[in-house]
């Protein structure tokens, strides 16, 4: 976190503190609530992503773009341009929102009894997992902790689609500008308008 503030502020730096917010609030209430599944999956996907990312800041960095630096700028973009919208685009709403979603479906207020369903064959262990939960903390609990968590899971992936249209707009300043100014445009477009 320290380095974090000794950067230059970027022009999503309010973004990005927003973003870590957020991240951490869905941990917490993860951990919270003790559903560590959603907790460790937000952390494993933003992470996964990070990987590609990082590499591609480090080398554009390096100015390791062009055959000098035998493309590792452009592997890296490719390499981030796929695993980006993967993880955060699609894994994240489609596993962690559909998860929490579930939960809002089997715990809401309006409805005297859990809905929660109770084949054993489809969904092994779910009704006691339910019943349990319901006993110890609440159905309104889990009702509203869910409702929130998926709150700021929507801003988390609109956050992600901005970041993602920053990252296409900057493949597409490298490829169709003019040939003189592509060795440097990798290294000035991505340095001074992506830092997600």
């Amino acid at each position: 976190a320290r380095a974090r503030c000794a950067q230059e502020k970027q022009r999503d730096y309010y973004v990005m503190v927003g973003h870590h917010l957020i991240t951490l609030g869905l941990c917490g209430l993860s951990f919270h609530y003790n559903y560590v599944r959603y907790g460790a999956m937000i952390l494993f996907i933003h992470d996964a992503s990070d990987i590609f990312l990082d590499l591609m800041k480090t080398a554009n960095y390096l100015k390791l773009e062009g055959s000098a630096g035998l493309f590792l700028v452009e592997i890296c973009y490719a390499s981030c341009f796929f695993s980006w919208p993967y993880f955060r685009l699609y894994l994240l709403p489609t596993m962690i929102a559909n998860g929490t979603s579930i939960w809002l479906w089997w715990f809401r207020p309006d409805r005297p009894e859990l809905s929660c369903p109770r084949d054993e064959a489809e969904y092994p262990g779910v009704w006691e997992a339910c019943e349990t939960i319901d006993q110890v903390v609440g159905r309104a609990t889990v009702f509203w902790s869910a409702l929130f968590a998926n709150a700021l899971l929507c801003l988390l992936v609109l956050m992600h689609v901005w970041w993602n249209c920053l990252l296409v707009k900057g493949g597409y300043d490298v490829l169709f500008c003019a040939e003189a100014e592509k060795g440097s445009k990798f290294h000035q477009g991505f340095a001074k308008h992506y830092e997600g």
